[in-house]
């Protein structure tokens, strides 16, 4: 504890009556709570120094396997589409603001096309599998971070990647939940790498016919522990005694108080 000599801290809480002492010399009552507030500031800005150590600007965090297989997850080669896949909590390894999800492709497109209407939702659970055909994340836990009337993938790209319009704050409590909703006029969907895991990590529907399969709904799925290779792009987010850090690079940080 810091003292200012006088028996008692030095940042004691509660107000004192300013009564100026000598000339050029601050009363105790003014200097203490001055002196608190540059101590405090100090503190932060070294604890944000030490962050900007040891996180980047950016996080990519790649869940992959090299034992692949080509295959339509999360897009099913139907109009209508809703897709759920588990990754981990232990599989990400950290909370943090996610700022975009990718999916590998099998091979790049030749050139430019649309998907059609594309919504991506996230959500945490706090089961590593799906139990059974209906056990679909509830519609109030989740969040839609990405909205497109229009999905265009592009030409030569590897990856299939969604810009999240909402960020989103992954506490890392729970696994992390990504679904994945398509309508289209069309029967189209790329090849994604995806490998087989040790869960019932995938749950899918699709259609042609009914519209209602693009958006929620308890109608039955299909249990899958075939799941794509994804890769997060995760912002870093701190709290440090209850002031927000954010935008941390190696020469900066922006702290709230």
């Amino acid at each position: 504890m810091v003292s200012n000599g006088a028996d008692r801290p030095l940042c004691a809480s509660g107000a004192e009556e300013i009564t100026p002492g000598r000339a050029n010399v601050p009363s105790r009552s003014w200097f203490a709570p001055v002196m608190c507030r540059g101590l405090r500031n100090v503190l932060l800005f070294s604890v944000a120094l030490l962050l900007s150590v040891v996180c980047s600007a950016q996080d990519t965090i790649m869940i992959v396997r090299d034992s692949v297989s080509n295959e339509r997850i999360p897009f099913p080669l139907n109009k209508y589409t809703w897709t759920e896949m588990i990754y981990r909590a232990d599989e990400i390894g950290k909370p943090g603001v996610i700022s975009s999800i990718s999916f590998q492709l099998s091979t790049p497109a030749y050139a430019s096309y649309s998907m059609g209407e594309i919504n991506v939702y996230l959500a945490e659970r706090s089961s590593r599998a799906f139990s059974s055909s209906s056990n679909w994340t509830y519609d109030t836990d989740l969040t839609l971070v990405y909205s497109s009337p229009n999905h265009i993938v592009s030409a030569s790209d590897s990856w299939f990647t969604f810009e999240l319009q909402t960020p989103y704050d992954y506490l890392g409590d729970g696994n992390l939940v990504v679904i994945v909703a398509k309508k289209s006029n069309s029967s189209v969907a790329p090849l994604f790498q995806c490998y087989s895991d040790t869960y019932s990590s995938v749950l899918s529907r699709s259609s042609d016919y009914f519209s209602n399969y693009g958006g929620y709904s308890r109608v039955n799925g299909s249990l899958l522990s075939s799941r794509p290779n994804m890769m997060l792009t995760m912002e870093c987010d701190y709290e440090i005694w209850g002031h927000e850090v954010s935008n941390i690079t190696a020469t900066s940080a922006d702290i709230s108080w």
